[in-house]
């Protein structure tokens, strides 16, 4: 089991930390397919990096689209409260291109928070 780190803007950071988001959205790059099931994620506050998370990996969901990944997913699970799936892939677009989305496709990452 390998360890990996992720690191998370503070809404979203405390979104995992209460429990309320399972699963985080990733482009399934290099580095995220290196993530397996059982693997743990240290997640780390952008903003604050003295602020972690140690999770564990329970499931890695596949998917071509940031805008099929929305659609299939529980959105409360992916930390959006009130976003549309239009809005949610918006989100995500800001940190990838449509180009990276394509190339690579992109991943959920499904993560349950380890009690210390």
């Amino acid at each position: 089991m390998a360890q990996h780190m992720l690191h998370l803007q503070p809404k979203y950071f405390e979104l995992i930390k209460r429990g309320q988001k399972i699963y985080e959205g990733r482009l399934f790059d290099e580095k995220r397919r290196q993530i397996q099931k059982k693997d743990s994620i240290l997640f780390i506050n952008e903003e604050n990096p003295t602020q972690t998370i140690h999770a564990c990996v329970k499931d890695i969901l596949l998917f071509p689209s940031f805008q099929e990944m929305a659609s299939a997913l529980p959105h409360q699970q992916l930390g959006f409260a009130t976003e549309t799936t239009d809005e949610i892939s918006a989100i995500y677009h800001q940190f990838y291109t449509p180009e990276k989305e394509a190339q690579y496709g992109v991943c959920a990452i499904k993560v349950q928070i380890k009690n210390n």
